[in-house]
């Protein structure tokens, strides 16, 4: 069974309004393996995206799939 990872990430660039959120590789982070996305955030995103950076924190095993909050910081 896989291992569950939890992750904080920023993302900066040109990513509102560009449907960012509603892509599903986004909104599914536990699908596929994490350097996976690590990648998909840093130089992909939604096609309109226009990423600058993307920083991870705080990576840790969980138990289970939560989720708390979603923030958009202009």
């Amino acid at each position: 069974m896989a291992k569950l990872i939890a992750v904080d990430f920023e993302v900066f660039g040109r990513v509102q309004g560009v449907f960012f959120r509603k892509k599903p590789s986004c909104n599914h982070l536990t699908y596929h393996p994490l350097e996976h996305k690590k990648d998909w955030l840093r130089n992909t995103g939604s096609p309109s995206s226009r990423i600058t950076k993307a920083e991870f924190r705080n990576e840790k095993e969980i138990e289970a799939v939560s989720f708390s909050h979603f923030n958009i910081k202009h």
